[in-house]
């Protein structure tokens, strides 16, 4: 019977002391749930902060490939160093693949929280860990046991602790913020795209940029065409050159930050640039409006049938004199013409379209006229205006003169 009783009785006291083992466990879970939750503060902190620290070098120093591989291998060894340290760690002694806190040495961080019980969880493990227990230890075990169970060893972990490490939080944030704030943001991608690509050999931008201040770059046939050109940078170039046609020309400076030329008697698409100690500009294409013009003008002129004069034909000659009558026909030899215009005063009148480049018009002259030839196409009206005037021969009753030979009257 006193056998049963006492393994009874120890049974007893192992359930008692299992009890205090899981508390054991649950502390130690929570313990490094608490360090993986301030590993992953401190991780994207500091790894943050030198990602930062590293674009901002590589956005003012511009670094060749073989430094930019050195950062970011340096780079790729701390980030992992901070991952391993700061998340890996805790996870792998929460799961048990890496040795974490033993009994003893939980024991102490719960005692430093419950300084009533510390002396008291310590004894009751290292009693368990004698070789030799007897009655009286099995007894003292047993008492310790029961004291300790009112206590939750889960609460020596505060998770409110980690709060003070979010003030390592806040430099990365105040870096963005000031980042977003001066309008960097865009510049510091760029800067990002660099670093990740540090094979890769960037050219820094130039410290001042071209840019054309012109509406419209087309030109009219023959004509002129200036240019303003404006410097955008932290510096001004004192001269640049254009380059067409494989030639180059210094540009005027007009001392505000702009420069200006002028092409003369344009014939032909031009396709140029603008250059400043290596700073080149984009190319720009200047387009040709094709001018309507008058090659030729040939005239018929068709009498009126009564006045027996044969019908003409008259070149190159606008300004006549006809008969009341006369029927005249022009023909209008044209170059990139659309349509073509008889013009009296403040009436059009437009000239038939034969073929291509090739206009006709007829006319029954009755009274003198002055008028213009105008040529127009789909960029240019009016462009090619030409004056002239055609007289009239008024038409007259027939009359006899009489004249009488006073000489002969006096010899009767």
């Amino acid at each position: 019977f006193c056998i049963i009783v006492k393994v009874v009785f120890l049974s007893i006291i192992m359930e008692t002391f299992k009890n205090i083992e899981k508390k054991l466990h649950q502390f130690t879970r929570k313990y490094y749930t608490s360090e993986l939750l301030k590993g992953v503060i401190l991780f994207h902190s500091f790894g943050l902060v030198y990602l930062f620290f590293t674009l901002y070098l590589e956005y003012f120093l511009w670094f060749q490939p073989f430094v930019k591989t050195i950062l970011f291998w340096l780079f790729v060894f701390i980030e992992s160093f901070f991952l391993i340290r700061f998340i890996g760690v805790p996870i792998f002694k929460l799961i048990g693949l890496k040795k974490g806190l033993t009994d003893v040495q939980s024991s102490k961080i719960i005692g430093a929280f419950f300084p009533e019980v510390q002396d008291k969880l310590l004894n009751v493990l290292q009693l368990k860990q004698a070789n030799n227990q007897s009655d009286l230890l099995i007894a003292s075990i047993d008492q310790k046991s029961i004291e300790l169970q009112p206590v939750s060893f889960r609460l020596a972990v505060d998770y409110k602790k980690n709060i003070k490490y979010l003030k390592y939080a806040i430099f990365p944030f105040l870096i963005w913020g000031i980042t977003l704030f001066s309008g960097a943001d865009g510049k510091l991608k760029n800067s990002l795209k660099r670093f990740v690509n540090h094979r890769t050999t960037y050219i820094p931008p130039a410290p001042f940029s071209f840019y054309l201040d012109t509406i419209s770059l087309k030109a009219v046939q023959g004509k002129s065409l200036s240019i303003l050109i404006k410097v955008k940078g932290s510096v001004v170039p004192s001269e640049a050159t254009i380059h067409y046609e494989s030639q180059q020309y210094y540009l005027q400076n007009n001392k505000n930050g702009t420069f200006s030329f002028t092409f003369f008697n344009i014939q032909k698409p031009l396709t140029f640039f603008i250059e400043s100690t290596g700073v080149q500009s984009k190319k720009y294409t200047i387009n040709l409006l094709h001018t309507p013009t008058i090659n030729n003008i040939s005239l018929d002129i068709v009498y009126p049938k009564y006045i027996r004069k044969k019908n003409e034909k008259l070149t190159s000659s606008g300004n006549i004199t006809v008969p009341e009558g006369t029927r005249i026909l022009w023909n209008v030899y044209t170059n990139q013409t659309d349509s073509t215009s008889f013009i009296e005063k403040n009436k059009r009148d437009y000239f038939k379209m034969i073929s291509e480049n090739y206009f006709k018009y007829s006319k029954k002259i009755i009274r003198g006229v002055n008028y213009k030839i105008s040529t127009s196409n789909k960029y240019l009206q009016d462009y090619e205006s030409l004056q002239f005037y055609v007289d009239v021969i008024k038409d007259e009753s027939p009359k006899i003169s009489v004249q009488t030979n006073n000489s002969l009257s006096a010899l009767k």
